[in-house]
């Protein structure tokens, strides 16, 4: 019970401010449509805002869902997200929340002006191992990647399969799946980056891919399609950038992007419906979505 709270803390928004302002309260987490439309998780909404882009510029920002006042309601703690394109799990496609109060993956239907709340069925029962969701990641087929604090296990959830194990690693806050299946997992622990690669009889072998702790506090991860793996960096106040050596590895991090107007990012997530493609940066210190070009330059607000 002790670890679950200290999970739980880790993520807590800071006492201040009010819940009548317009706009972020605390968003945490970021993912996008193929279309180009923007989700963001607020941890003090509690709930989801949907931020609508035309030409790569938003047009509006409005509430998607709104979660439950009370703890053990639906996106009451809403804590990362990513969006599941369309596909054999998710036919219409699917925002996907990690919500810690109902320690459950909540779907949200993307064609809905009014979404319901669901809770993810894991499997053939409502027993799911999941307790407090940190990072999620999903494959084409619709196949579910969950990282848990509480248990410390990332879970592997094909659609309509039970969740299953695929490894033991503490302090997960970013997951992305390679261009080859392999799962990269960035954690708060030594040897920052993880390669987990896949085998035909279903285990699945772990690599290190960035050893030591070259962050201070990673909070989020996003992969582009050249292999250059992104991480938002809460307590630095930054977003570096790795690139790929070619062995499955990565560089020695440097800094994309740091100080103001970036505060402490938490949530990052790849556009690619733009030209050129870019970076969606969410920052709950600065209560702001940014954007900005992977190659570098300067950092845009979006919404706040």
């Amino acid at each position: 019970m002790t670890f679950a709270l200290l999970c739980l803390a880790a993520f807590a928004p800071p006492l201040g401010g009010s819940d009548a302002d317009d706009g972020f309260r605390y968003p945490l987490a970021c993912t996008i449509a193929g279309d180009g439309t923007i989700y963001v998780a607020d941890r003090r909404l509690p709930g989801v805002w949907r931020v609508t882009t035309t030409d790569g510029e938003p047009t509006r920002l409005s509430r998607f869902k709104t979660g439950g006042g009370t703890f053990r309601t639906p996106l009451n703690a809403p804590r990362c997200m990513v969006f599941a394109p369309p596909s054999k799990g998710f036919p219409s496609g699917a925002v996907l929340v990690g919500d810690s109060a109902t320690r459950a993956i909540i779907r949200l239907d993307p064609t809905a002006d009014e979404p319901a709340a669901e809770p993810l069925r894991v499997g053939e029962t409502d027993v799911s191992p999941i307790g407090v969701p940190s990072a999620l990641a999903v494959a084409a087929d619709g196949t579910l990647f969950v990282a848990d604090l509480e248990s410390q296990r990332i879970y592997r959830v094909p659609p309509r399969e039970p969740a299953a194990a695929i490894a033991a690693l503490p302090g997960v806050r970013g997951l992305c799946l390679a261009a080859d299946g392999a799962l990269l997992a960035v954690t708060t622990e030594k040897d920052a980056i993880r390669r987990f690669v896949p085998a035909a009889d279903g285990a699945w072998s772990e690599q290190v891919a960035v050893a030591g702790r070259p962050f201070q506090s990673p909070q989020g991860a996003a992969l582009g399609p050249d292999g250059t793996l992104h991480v938002a960096d809460n307590a630095a106040g930054c977003l570096w950038r790795l690139a790929p050596t070619g062995d499955g590895g990565f560089a020695e991090p440097t800094k994309l992007a740091a100080g103001a107007p970036l505060v402490g990012p938490t949530g990052v997530c790849f556009d690619s419906s733009t030209n050129p493609p870019r970076l969606i940066v969410v920052d709950p210190k600065a209560r702001a979505l940014f954007a900005l070009n992977p190659a570098g330059g300067e950092v845009k607000t979006l919404a706040k």
